[in-house]
């Protein structure tokens, strides 16, 4: 299994992904090679708070997330990546200074929005808190995570909208909610299952993200 896509970081975290989605072996050498080279982007050129950088072939094109929505904006991809490399870095064991010298810039922004009083809990748009709420879950701001989870989801919470959430992708929402170890996650979970059940019955095909999106719900659906 090659995990490290040299032209793309999208391509490498989408490999990791699959890997620990669904439970895949994978070699300590594996596990090495991709820890050291997402470490190694963290701050280069075109880097969201320092976090690990997209690379160029990333910035050209379309960015696609685990579960198949796209991501089109140079900020987007720059944050969501970031915030994916840093939960990926924790899964693979990545040495705790690496991490946290890869997630400070991250942590202060948070922290500094935090202080606002027009903080809502989220970060700024749907995709995004989607994206920190699963590197929250890991763990990837180090000591302090737990902390922004909460209010991430009564932010969720808030822009709830016909079983679904405005501004938040659908099917990378659930899969951030799998991860999070609150009951705030299951309610959340439990309002959109009839949404889910829907989409569910509409997944008829076996191609592209289907198989994917299809393991999101079924998992999903078994926690409600």
């Amino acid at each position: 299994m090659h995990l490290i896509h040299e032209d793309s970081l999208a391509g490498t975290l989408d490999e990791i992904n699959q890997v620990y989605f669904y439970g895949q072996p994978l070699l300590y050498e594996q596990r090495e090679q991709a820890a050291h080279w997402i470490a190694a982007r963290a701050g280069k050129a075109g880097s969201y708070c320092g976090m690990p950088a997209p690379t160029e072939h990333d910035r050209a094109t379309d960015v696609l997330l685990f579960t198949g929505e796209t991501i089109t904006t140079g900020a987007g991809k720059a944050h969501i990546l970031g915030e994916e490399s840093l939960r990926a870095m924790r899964l693979l064991g990545v040495d705790p200074a690496v991490q946290q010298h890869a997630a400070a810039g991250m942590l202060e922004r948070l922290e500094v929005s935090a202080e606002s009083p027009r903080f809502t809990g989220g970060y700024c748009c749907g995709t995004c808190t989607a994206a920190l709420m699963r590197n929250l879950s890991a763990g990837g701001l180090g000591s302090r995570s737990a902390d922004f989870l909460p209010g991430a989801l009564r932010y969720l919470r808030q822009v709830r909208h016909e079983g679904k959430w405005r501004f938040f992708p659908f099917y990378y929402t659930l899969l951030a909610l799998l991860d999070v170890p609150l009951d705030e996650a299951r309610e959340e979970l439990l309002y959109a299952a009839p949404a889910m059940q829907r989409s569910y019955a509409r997944l008829k095909s076996n191609e592209g993200y289907a198989p994917r999106r299809r393991a999101v719900l079924e998992r999903a659906l078994a926690c409600v």
